[in-house]
């Protein structure tokens, strides 16, 4: 898997719960934000950072698995509207 300079990851910031956007900014996977404390990734250290399920470059599924975690959480079953 390729990852371009400007590409979009998303992560789960676990003391918030927030979703944060980081942006690769160096074509050396140089990302805006730190990531485990570190901000220089190459390609194997970035995959296994996304297949752990620790970054994702899907929004889609990120925002899947949290509704799925509400959903457990509170024993509820939530609708789109």
């Amino acid at each position: 898997m390729k990852y371009n300079k400007g590409q979009k990851l998303y992560k789960n910031n676990r003391k918030t719960g927030e979703l944060e956007e980081i942006t690769i900014i160096d074509v050396l996977y140089k990302f805006d934000k730190p990531v485990k404390s570190t901000y220089n990734y190459n390609e194997e250290a970035l995959d296994s950072l996304i297949n752990t399920g620790y970054l994702s470059d899907n929004v889609d599924l990120v925002k899947l698995e949290a509704i799925k975690k509400i959903e457990q959480q509170f024993n509820i079953k939530l609708k789109e509207v």
